[in-house]
């Protein structure tokens, strides 16, 4: 993830603090809810193995076939609610795991946030990062999402 590379670059023992304290895995089986729109975001999410599907706006279970178009595939690699580190953050949508177990790696948001308090510069860091999401979103006028922004490293 791009931020936690800068914050391993300007604090070495940072990442691995992150990784031992606010780090835990999760296994989910098929079907069920990650997280619903309009609940208080507590961790950022990493994908690990297998898939799920995130739906703007949506609140409610349904079968995926009934907002196939309105879903994006948060698959192996890739991450959701970044933007719980730095900011109060609530859930902008449904996210679901598919038809295969999913793993999952999460940082808690008050650890990462208390551990902030023994790097102050990683904590400056993660402030301008806020402030980068913030100056995005008003720039281009979209919707809140727990899906990551493109920004350039």
């Amino acid at each position: 993830h791009p931020l936690l590379r800068r914050m391993g670059s300007l604090m070495e023992g940072c990442v691995s603090a992150i990784c031992q304290i606010a780090m835990t895995q999760r296994s989910v089986l098929p079907m069920q809810d990650i997280y619903r729109l309009g609940t208080e975001c507590k961790v950022m999410y990493f994908v690990v193995a297998g898939e799920m599907a995130y739906a703007h706006g949506v609140s409610t279970t349904m079968p995926i076939s009934n907002f196939e178009s309105e879903f994006s595939m948060v698959r192996s690699g890739t991450w959701a609610c970044e933007w719980s580190l730095v900011m109060l953050w609530e859930h902008h949508g449904l996210m679901t795991t598919r038809a295969m177990p999913c793993e999952l790696a999460l940082i808690n948001v008050v650890s990462f946030q208390n551990l902030l308090h023994q790097w102050p510069m990683v904590k400056d860091l993660c402030c301008r990062y806020a402030q980068l999401y913030k100056a995005d979103q008003s720039a281009i006028l979209e919707e809140l999402s727990d899906l990551p922004i493109s920004v350039d490293e």
